[in-house]
């Protein structure tokens, strides 16, 4: 996810700003009650995507979660990761005085953190998510992309 939304605001970034601050409550009290309930489809397909993931996760024995966890609440933390992460871009983080030069890029390594902590396999240390994330902006850019599983890392290609 944080691999998509990273290419999605570079790519489209005014669309990208655009909906930030539609999203706003100031502006989406001004929206007709129709199309609000449209944009709250929208997210709700888009977290619903999302949760299918972690929960095929689950079924495929990748995943277990422990401690009182859920799908949804698994799900709400990537959401808010990213989610913050775009918004702090477009806000007033102090991101060059914090010498954070590629913020996204720190969400995504950071999201990797998170799911090895969950014990989401495989984890980052075994699989080349690098060659993942380059297959998901190929397929993104309309480029052909070779199906292939998660290389494990140290392989040879």
């Amino acid at each position: 996810m944080g691999e998509m939304m990273a290419y999605y605001a570079k790519h489209d970034a005014n669309d990208h700003r655009i909906l930030k601050i539609i999203d706003s409550e100031a502006i989406l009290d001004k929206v007709p009650e129709s199309q609000q309930e449209q944009m709250k489809q929208h997210d709700i397909q888009v977290f619903n995507t999302l949760l299918g993931i972690v929960k095929d996760a689950m079924a495929a024995g990748d995943l277990i979660l422990r401690g009182g966890s859920t799908p949804q609440s698994l799900t709400f933390a990537f959401w808010a990761m990213v989610d913050g992460c775009l918004a702090a871009i477009m806000g007033s983080a102090p991101l060059k005085e914090a010498k954070i030069n590629d913020p996204m890029g720190e969400i995504v390594r950071n999201g990797h953190y998170l799911m090895d902590g969950y014990g989401w396999r495989p984890l980052s240390t075994e699989c080349d998510y690098a060659a993942t994330a380059r297959r998901g902006r190929a397929l993104l850019a309309g480029e052909p992309v070779e199906e292939r599983k998660l290389a494990v890392a140290g392989e040879r290609r």
